[in-house]
Parts: structure tokens; sequence; C-alpha cells
């Protein structure tokens, strides 16, 4: 007999669709529903909550991120999630582009924005945004993988343990908790360092800590409706 709910699972999760199971494997099973399973260009091997805040993947949508936009302020030309164009050399920018997949027609038209910030981005993006195109799915999962994240890592990392230089009481960045380091990340993405004062709520190693400070600070808690840094931290799954 065929499953009422079949055809809402069995595409997710790789099942027939027919719905005659002979036998499944528990463990297998419930691997295929858990939502630590990540698979596909929208999902990344570390710094997700990231990735998530920093665009989405509807072309209809201003947040769209696989082709030019402008975050504005002070911000440059941006591509991808998160790829600011303002502190980068034309160079760069094709070097980058290129490590990602992109190809060298694509990367030299995008690499023209670099420097750009303010009104300048702005008017780049408006006027090229269009007649560019947009850059692949796994061209931009790698270039956040391989380019931006690992930089925005190291810089977290060094700040971080600069800041708690000399504080018998602090957990060292490797021993801090996986979560608690996205957040730090996070925070140096967005901020584009962790603050003084944000520090002890990080050394202590206690993500419910973080997570309260996160929704109690004004200066945190505007942001949460798009980076979910609090739900990151209450629900995350691991230890």
């Amino acid at each position: 007999k065929q499953l009422c709910w079949w055809d809402e699972a069995a595409e997710r999760v790789g099942l027939p669709a027919h719905g005659q199971v002979f036998h499944m494997h528990p463990i297998g099973l419930v691997g295929c529903f858990s939502n630590t399973r990540r698979i596909g260009d929208l999902f990344v091997e570390r710094g997700q909550i990231t990735f998530d805040a920093e665009g989405n993947d509807n072309p209809a949508s201003e947040y769209f991120s696989r082709r030019l936009h402008w975050p504005g302020g002070a911000s440059g030309v941006t591509l991808g999630r998160g790829y600011d164009m303002k502190h980068r050399s034309s160079a760069t920018v094709y070097s980058d582009l290129i490590a990602a997949g992109v190809d060298a027609g694509a990367a030299e038209r995008f690499s023209r924005g670099a420097g750009l910030s303010n009104s300048a981005a702005s008017n780049f993006v408006i006027e090229n945004r269009e007649a560019f195109g947009n850059i692949t799915i796994e061209a931009q999962r790698k270039l956040f993988e391989d380019i931006i994240y690992p930089r925005y890592e190291l810089a977290a990392r060094q700040r971080y343990s600069i800041a708690i230089s000399g504080d018998a009481g602090a957990v060292p960045w490797e021993r801090l908790h996986d979560l608690i380091r996205d957040i730090a990340v996070d925070l140096t993405y967005q901020q584009g360092s962790i603050w003084d004062r944000q520090i002890p709520y990080i050394s202590k190693n206690n993500k419910y800590a973080l997570a309260r400070y996160i929704r109690e600070t004004l200066e945190l808690s505007q942001y949460e409706a798009g980076r979910q840094r609090y739900r990151y931290l209450m629900e995350g799954d691991r230890d």
C-alpha cells in the first residue's frame, strides 16, 4: 500500500516515487531525514550562518546574490555571498573569480568594479548588473568556501587571540564551541572585527549565554531577522 505522505518525502530523500519499499535500514532512514545532512551548492562546509545571511538564490529578490549587488553605505561592489571588491585590486578580483570557476571573460568584466565604494559602487552595479549576468551557483559556493570565508576566519582568530592574551580564564580559539566560533566569524564578516565588549561573551565558551547576549543587546538584536544568530546558537545540534 502506498504511504499517504510519500510524495512529500520521496524526492527529498532519494526514495522511489511509487512508495513501494521492501526494506529500509533504520539508521540509514534517520540519516536521510536529518537536518544536518546537507547536499548541494547552497550548503557550505563552514560558515553556513554567514552564507545564508549574505543573500538568497531567488532571481526575483533584491537579495539575489549571484549577480552584482551593492549592500549600501560604504560597501563596495559585491558578488556572491559577501565578496566585496572595495579593498581589492582588479587583478585580485580577476584571480579570485578564476579560482572559483568563473570564465575569463566574465571575471574580467566583474573585476572592473574593484576599488569602488559608496555611490560609485552603486552606480556601477546599476549600470552593469543585467549586462554582466550571474555567476553559477557552484562558483558562488567555491568563492565563499575557498576564498572569502577562510580570510574572515583568520581575521577573527587573530583578533580574538590578541584580545584574550593574558586572560587565564579565557578559552583559546581552538577550544571554543564550533557554533561560537561561527558566530565570532559572522560578527567579523558584518562588523569588520569582533568588538571589545563582545569578547567576554565569546571567551566564556557558553553558547546559551552568548545567545542571550545577542537577544538582549540592541546593536546585535536589530539584525536578527536577517542573521539568525540567536536561533543558530540555541538550536545548533553540535555539542
